[in-house]
C-alpha cells in the first residue's frame, strides 16, 4: 500500500502491520508476527489491491503477472493461514 506507518498512527486503529504482498518472505514473517501480537482475529478485512488502469494494448505480461501477484496470490498467501487459524478457533 502507499501508506506509511506514520500516516496510520491514529488512535482509532487498533493494530498496524506493514509487509509487502509481493514478497512471500515478508508475508510469511507478517502472519506469525500478527498472531503473536494480536492473537487470532475474529474477522479479516483484506482490501489490498491495485491496478494500473491501462488498456489491454498497453499491458505487458510482466505487468499482468505483477497485478495478479498482488491482487490474488499475495492476498491469498496472507489470508490463507489467518483463515485456517480463525477456523481453528471457531470464527
Amino acid at each position: 500500500c502507499d501508506q506509511s506507518m506514520e500516516a496510520l498512527a491514529s488512535p482509532q486503529i487498533a493494530s498496524r502491520h506493514v509487509f509487502n504482498l509481493l514478497d512471500r518472505a515478508s508475508i510469511e514473517a507478517a502472519v506469525p508476527a500478527l498472531l503473536d501480537k494480536d492473537g487470532v482475529p475474529d474477522i479479516l478485512i483484506n482490501n489490498a489491491g491495485w491496478t494500473r488502469a491501462e488498456t489491454l494494448a498497453a499491458l505487458t505480461t510482466d505487468r499482468i503477472e505483477q497485478e495478479l501477484d498482488l491482487n490474488l496470490t499475495g492476498v491469498m498467501s496472507f489470508a490463507d493461514p489467518l483463515i485456517k487459524a480463525m477456523a481453528g478457533c471457531g470464527s
